[in-house]
């Protein structure tokens, strides 16, 4: 098999792929999601804190969505499989807080997840450090104090009103010593 032959036939693949996995009226749908997204997020939610992060999640989504249909297209379906997950628990985070959004400590949810986000930087931060051989700087220190300082946060009866009850405290997985 010549570079042309092996050309045609991954062209051939991946209009099969499209035809069977509907994968041009996927992204036609994504576009479209796209579009009412903006509009659904000013309508559905109060603060500009939770509009910000909601719409976040939902570009990571459709991101990922988006790497499935390259990664499908191409043939690789076990890279899209292992991408599924990352899509799953996004819908997760999408879903709580729909289904949260008028609780009296939704502010205090959309908090803890940013906090959580920050904490997972400082942690990739931190591990870079030590990766590179440098000091952990006294801005990482200064981070670190600082999400310490504003996490304070705690979710004793969460199982009460969690829609996830696998998923206990979705949004604060971080742990400070």
């Amino acid at each position: 098999m010549n570079w042309k032959q092996i050309s045609q036939y991954n062209q051939q693949l991946r209009q099969v792929v499209r035809e069977r996995w509907k994968t041009n009226e996927l992204s036609i749908f994504l576009i479209e999601y796209e579009d009412a997204l903006e509009n659904a997020t000013k309508s559905l939610l109060d603060t500009e804190q939770a509009k910000m992060v909601f719409l976040r999640i939902n570009a990571k989504s459709l991101i990922t969505m988006r790497e499935i249909i390259v990664l499908c297209e191409a043939g690789y379906p076990d890279g899209a499989f292992s991408l599924s997950r990352q899509l799953y628990e996004q819908m997760i985070h999408i879903r709580f807080i729909m289904a949260h959004r008028k609780d009296p400590d939704f502010s205090d949810y959309i908090e803890d997840y940013e906090t959580n986000g920050r904490y997972q930087i400082y942690k990739y931060n931190k591990e870079m450090a030590k990766v590179f051989n440098e000091d952990e700087s006294t801005d990482l220190q200064k981070e670190y104090d600082d999400l310490k300082k504003n996490s304070h946060h705690t979710f004793p009866d969460i199982n009460k009103h969690n829609d996830y009850p696998e998923f206990p405290g979705v949004f604060c997985n971080y742990e400070f010593s």
